[in-house]
């Protein structure tokens, strides 16, 4: 039960750490800017 506890929260883990690290590349490289330009037009 216990490996299988800590290979959860190691999966768990490097998702997040995945996701933190896409966000800043997605906000990095202006297409955050360009998508909310699109929403804004899209109104």
């Amino acid at each position: 039960m216990f490996p299988l506890l800590i290979l959860l929260a190691a999966l768990l883990l490097g998702w997040a750490l995945w996701f933190v690290i896409e966000l800043v590349r997605y906000i990095a490289s202006g297409e955050y800017e360009m998508d909310e330009r699109m929403r804004d037009f899209e109104r």
